[in-house]
């Protein structure tokens, strides 16, 4: 059994039927014969096919209209319908701008997810500088720590009763032989590459409007969904900076 869920958020008067709007969609899977949860590659292997063959289906079916991206498979929600039929989830397809896979860095080859704990071990190696922070001015008072590295910066949500610690941006400014740690975007985009590479790589940018927006030729950003972002800071059209984080409110 698939079972498929959304999220949902206010976003009006609760009274009405239109008051609520999804703000997330997922998956899980079900064995009633074992009563348990199955992982998607248990999932997909008691249904005998394979992620490579859902993708090369999605990829038919919406190649077209998204064949400058790249998603991270956890990400595309399908289904078998009563015919047999592979679906997809019309929600992620709809959203597929605000992808969370197109805004997250990929850190030695691992996602690194703002918004997210931040995993137990860092991978830029050993902090420059540590600072704790309060502010009375974002979510009612909160905890916050910039943690700065040879070659990084990150800023983090600070739980201070519970320890975690939450990354909110990530600033990656020198380039792999340099830093120790390798950074890439999900198109491969990385640090040194030209603005013509990174208007190749992301070809929804328009540079005249990225222009209006920042009031600068030195930097592109791409926002999903009002939340995540990506940014490419350049110094004579060379990517210097690159910066992926959430939005705070």
């Amino acid at each position: 059994m698939n079972i498929i869920y959304e999220t949902p958020v206010e976003s009006g008067n609760p009274a009405e039927p239109s008051a609520y709007s999804p703000a997330s969609a997922g998956s899980y899977y079900y064995d009633e014969n074992t009563n348990k949860i199955l992982t998607q590659e248990e999932y997909l292997k008691k249904l005998g096919t394979t992620e490579e063959h859902i993708l090369q289906k999605f990829n038919e079916e919406y190649g077209d209209k998204y064949s400058n991206r790249t998603y991270d498979f956890s990400h595309i929600i399908f289904w078998y319908d009563d015919n047999n039929e592979l679906q997809f989830s019309s929600y992620n397809i709809d959203m597929m701008d605000s992808n969370t896979a197109d805004f997250n860095l990929i850190i030695n080859r691992e996602s690194y997810k703002t918004g997210e704990v931040a995993p137990d071990k860092s991978p830029f190696g050993e902090t420059v500088d540590h600072e704790e922070k309060y502010t009375d001015e974002v979510w009612a008072g909160s905890w916050w720590i910039e943690e700065y590295y040879d070659g990084a910066f990150v800023l983090f949500a600070w739980n201070k009763e519970s320890g975690l610690t939450y990354p909110f941006r990530v600033e990656i400014t020198k380039p792999d032989k340099d830093a120790g740690f390798t950074v890439r975007t999900f198109r491969e985009a990385a640090i040194g590459d030209t603005k013509d590479r990174i208007l190749q790589l992301y070809p929804e940018i328009d540079p005249q409007e990225q222009e209006m927006l920042n009031d600068t030729e030195d930097m592109f950003r791409l926002s999903g969904n009002g939340y995540l972002y990506l940014e490419f800071h350049f110094e004579k059209d060379v990517v210097t900076k690159i910066a992926a984080g959430a939005i705070i409110d």
